[in-house]
């Protein structure tokens, strides 16, 4: 820098190069910068014209001898706490500077970047969190103590210095310094560092009565008795050091429990268990208690000595719970306080027995159920029934079901009940009285129509009632009377002429059972008694003379017959039977089917029944086959030629006999024309 004596006065100084390149100056300041390595430069200072003064001018010439200096600046080191201010301007210079000149940080940039584990940077922003940085200087003027930059006589290196900040210490503190907790609670307990962050941790070392979770401080008791000391740490945090608060000591108690009995109230004679309930406090957890032992004394003017006998006497008593039995836990962990209850035995209660209706009216083999109402306590006891000395009734004892054993004589039903637990037994006042009538029966004779020669054998049905249990009528008399046209007397004598008869029936007989228990009464029948007719029996073959006669119709019919008589209808020479059954009505219409396999040669079907007067009916129809089965010839009398299927033919000796047949096949066979003609 280019500074001239101005002397004396005042006015402005301006500086400038007069001649060569190697420099250049500041026209206000007069710093040289050299610009060349080697070569001279010549500068002057000019001063203007002042208030006493003229203007003056000097020049000086500056020669470069073509070198600078090196030097290296190293950033600063220091070393402070976390929080603490720094400054960075504590370079370290390699080599003495020239003459009196000094650093100028006003315009330095300063750049840190993490190292040693710290990560940060590189930024121009100082650090504050606690680490390890390097500070790199840059942009350091140097100059006079005048202020004139000779930066550029210098070749500057730089270089990074160290800076650590370093953790500061901290406290650790509970939220409380000491604390009472039973068995069974639950507190949270915190731990508050003063500064910084860091994670704090819950611990209960050695204790032998309680827990804590180790995060989130939650101290639990789990003894009624015991030690529980709490004690709590910080890690080391960003910019903090670890730390150990000071421990809490907890004071355990047990828990407080009051049970208190329950006061039943019963009768004497009764069974009762009392029961308890935890009235203050609660249990811990799943913690049951399964039972306690009870103390009975008497109270409110009853003696009873204490003791654990329940009481059986009428009377009041206290009921004391103790000794507590936990199916899970421990007594010993709970403080139990217990109150009494009361037990109150009362006497028995009386009641009353009655039946809504005490009359009834049944005839014999009724049934009827009658119930017994209870004033009080209508399950406590067992009501039975009774029909004491009855002579026409007996009555279930557990249903109070009456049943009716004969059409006359008593029936009184009584009932009670038992002494129950709470109540007294009692009986009926009033008895049921049942007044016992015969069952009305109605028996009347069968309408029946009857053909001449079957006999009459009346019967009867019973119209209206019926017998009971097992009673049965295994016989019964009858009277006969004339009705319509038929002129007859009443009589037991049974009718033996055609006509129509009135059948009175009368004094049944029972095989079982009596007659007194019914109220009989008897309803005649009628019976059509027909007069003897002739009978009657025609058959037809539905085949003609040159047909196949196998398969074909042979219908047969009959009349005059006895009402049910038994048939049959039966081909010859050997002998099948084609149809068998009874008559219906005396009556038979029926069909048979011709067989197939019927040997060539003549037949005979003949059809079989019983007449209504007990003679014997027959028809029959003679028939010829070829050998293939084809019918050459029918008739209906017996014609000289038959021979017998399967043997030969011998002479036919007539008799008187035979011309008996003869005739009548005549006769039959006259019949059989005048039906086919009807």
């Amino acid at each position: 820098m280019a500074t001239p004596d101005k002397g004396a006065g005042d006015g402005a100084v301006t500086y400038s190069v007069s001649a060569g390149t190697a420099c250049t100056v500041d026209s206000s300041t007069g710093l040289i910068r050299v610009t060349a390595s080697t070569g001279s430069c010549s500068v002057s200072a000019s001063i203007a014209q002042g208030s006493n003064y003229l203007a003056a001018t000097t020049t000086t010439q500056v020669i470069v001898n073509g070198s600078v200096k090196a030097i290296t600046i190293t950033g600063g080191s220091p070393t402070v706490n976390y929080g603490s201010s720094f400054s960075p301007t504590a370079l370290d210079i390699s080599q003495a500077l020239v003459g009196t000149q000094v650093l100028d940080y006003s315009a330095a940039t300063f750049t840190y970047t993490g190292f040693n584990g710290t990560s940060y940077g590189p930024s121009t922003t100082r650090p504050t969190e606690a680490g390890w940085y390097k500070v790199l200087p840059s942009n350091v003027i140097i100059e006079t103590p005048a202020n004139v930059d000779t930066t550029a006589n210098y070749n500057i290196t730089y270089a990074p210095g160290s800076l650590e900040i370093r953790r500061v210490s901290r406290s650790l503190t509970f939220n409380t310094t000491s604390a009472t907790l039973s068995y069974g609670d639950t507190q949270r307990f915190t731990a508050t560092a003063s500064a910084g962050d860091g994670t704090v941790t819950y611990s209960t070392g050695s204790s032998t009565a309680c827990s804590v979770d180790p995060t989130s401080g939650v101290v639990s008791i789990t003894a009624g008795t015991g030690t529980c000391d709490l004690s709590a740490s910080i890690t080391q945090g960003t910019n903090h050091l670890s730390a150990t608060a000071l421990p809490v000591s907890l004071t355990v108690t047990k828990r407080a429990l009051t049970i208190t009995s329950s006061s039943p109230t019963t009768t004497v004679g009764h069974t009762f268990t009392p029961s308890f309930s935890v009235t203050t406090g609660t249990l811990v957890s799943s913690e049951e208690i399964s039972g306690v032992t009870y103390n009975y004394e008497g109270s409110g003017g009853t003696t009873y000595a204490n003791s654990t006998t329940a009481p059986t006497a009428v009377g009041t008593y206290s009921v004391t719970p103790s000794s507590p039995v936990f199916a899970a836990g421990s007594a010993a962990n709970y403080a139990v306080t217990f109150t009494a209850g009361t037990l109150t035995i009362n006497n028995k209660l009386s009641r009353t027995l009655s039946f809504s209706n005490t009359s009834y009216t049944l005839e014999y083999g009724d049934s009827l159920i009658v119930v017994a109402a209870v004033s009080g306590g209508p399950f406590d006891g067992t009501v039975t029934y009774a029909a004491g000395a009855s002579t026409a009734c007996n009555v279930d004892p557990a249903s109070g079901k009456i049943e009716v054993t004969a059409g006359s004589g008593s029936c009184v039903v009584t009932a009670e009940i038992s002494e129950g637990v709470d109540y007294l037994g009692a009986a009926t006042n009033i008895p049921v009285t049942v007044s016992v009538i015969p069952r009305a029966i109605t028996i009347t004779a069968k309408d029946e129509v009857i053909d001449f020669g079957n006999g009459i054998t009346p019967g009867y049905e019973i119209t209206r009632g019926t017998l009971q249990n097992s009673d049965a009528i295994s016989g019964m008399s009858y009277n006969y009377a004339g009705a319509g046209s038929t002129t007859y007397a009443n009589s037991s004598s049974v009718p033996t002429e055609g006509g129509t008869y009135s059948v009175i029936p009368s004094a049944a007989v029972f095989s079982s059972g009596s007659a007194s228990n019914y109220s009989l009464t008897y309803t005649p029948g009628l019976i059509t008694f027909n007069q003897s007719r002739e009978a009657a029996a025609s058959m037809d073959m539905a085949a003609s003379v040159g047909m196949y006669i196998a398969g074909t119709a042979l219908t047969f019919n009959a009349s005059g017959l006895q009402t049910t008589a038994a048939y049959d209808v039966v081909v010859r020479s050997t002998p099948q039977t084609l149809a068998r059954g009874n008559a219906v009505g005396g009556s038979v219409s029926s069909t048979a089917i011709i067989p197939a396999g019927l040997e060539a040669g003549w037949h005979t079907v003949t059809f079989t029944s019983t007449a209504a007067d007990g003679t014997k009916v027959t028809d029959s129809i003679y028939f010829k086959l070829s050998a293939s089965g084809i019918l050459l010839s029918e008739s209906k009398v017996m014609p000289t030629e038959l021979a017998l299927t399967g043997s030969n033919m011998t002479p036919i000796v007539i008799s008187g006999n035979v011309i008996i047949l003869l005739g009548v096949a005549l006769m039959a066979f006259s019949l059989h024309r005048r039906r086919k003609m009807a």
